[in-house]
């Protein structure tokens, strides 16, 4: 008689569910970890209702409600980082901001306002706190400091 008595194909969906599990959240990458441990929670899904006692409904459900948790961040998370919904005015100003993600640009663009100037505006002035940021999107600006001016 062997000294560990189990099924092993049960057993080896919870080691292949703990080993995704790992895995996922070892991963630095957000979309990585959640695939994995969406794989290990189907994993475990799998072996609550393979388990000889029969199915496990209750932890099934649990798993599928952890699941679809999962999935809801996972899409969101996809989703803010394709550029999409930018016109050409404001995808020259995404590439020119280069490190932002996309989902945080388009939470920008919701607040930022669009200004067309005839080039007699005052944007800051020296030694003042500004109250925005300004993008110039096309045109010169000159800018003056001190007795300087460039």
């Amino acid at each position: 008689m062997p000294y560990f008595d189990y099924d092993v194909s049960t057993t080896s969906l919870v080691h292949l569910a703990i080993l995704a599990y790992v895995i996922g959240f070892l991963c630095r990458n957000q979309i990585a970890l959640r695939t994995t441990v969406l794989t290990g929670t189907s994993f475990y899904m799998a072996y609550y209702y393979l388990i000889d006692s029969g199915p496990m409904w209750d932890a099934m459900v649990g798993s599928a409600l952890i699941a679809t948790a999962n999935l809801i961040g996972l899409t969101s998370l996809i989703y803010s980082r394709m550029p999409l919904g930018m016109g050409d005015h404001q995808r020259s100003i995404f590439e020119a901001l280069g490190a932002l993600e996309p989902g945080v640009f388009r939470a920008l663009m919701k607040i930022a306002r669009h200004e067309t100037s005839d080039g007699a505006d005052t944007l800051t002035r020296e030694g003042a706190t500004p109250d925005s940021l300004c993008f110039v999107m096309s045109g010169r600006p000159r800018i003056a400091k001190g007795p300087d001016s460039f």
